[in-house]
């Protein structure tokens, strides 16, 4: 009984390492030009703003507008993936589903974080790549829509 629990806590656990390393993988894609800041402006998203806040001083940013804000941003960007999803040659792929539940672990993570009354300074910096990522694929496929190009990339 006891070896039947340890394998299938291994397991889980070897299965969010796996996920979370495939979820960071898919955000190391590089752009050819920052598309995050059009539409980060474009849409009046607030991440670009509370990555930078944190990144200089995280004890003054207030964990309630943090989260609202985040959370704001995340609906408005996957409202903004399943809209472009629906133009042209592009389809929403695994790659955005698996982001937008990692996003939703993230979330969790940082409730839960600031629940325990530890840093919430890790999972919301890791939320806010992942919408800056979100952010970049809108503005490339938006582009890609816009001009008629399609470019591979490798």
């Amino acid at each position: 009984m006891i070896v039947a629990a340890l394998i299938l806590i291994t397991s889980a656990a070897l299965l969010v390492f796996y996920l979370q390393t495939l979820c960071e993988r898919i955000l190391r894609r590089e752009f050819k030009q920052p598309y995050f800041k059009l539409i980060a402006d474009a849409n009046g998203l607030e991440f670009p703003t509370c990555r930078v806040a944190l990144e200089e001083n995280a004890r003054r940013v207030k964990y309630e507008r943090l989260r609202v804000a985040l959370a704001c941003d995340y609906r408005a960007l996957a409202f903004l993936l399943r809209k472009v999803a629906g133009q042209g040659t592009h389809r929403s792929s695994f790659e955005d589903h698996l982001l937008l539940n990692y996003c939703r672990l993230l979330f969790f993570a940082m409730s839960l974080r600031h629940f325990l009354g530890l840093q919430v300074k890790p999972a919301a910096l890791k939320l806010a790549k992942v919408l800056q990522y979100f952010a970049n694929v809108v503005g490339y496929r938006v582009e890609v829509v816009r001009t008629g190009s399609v470019i591979v990339s490798a």
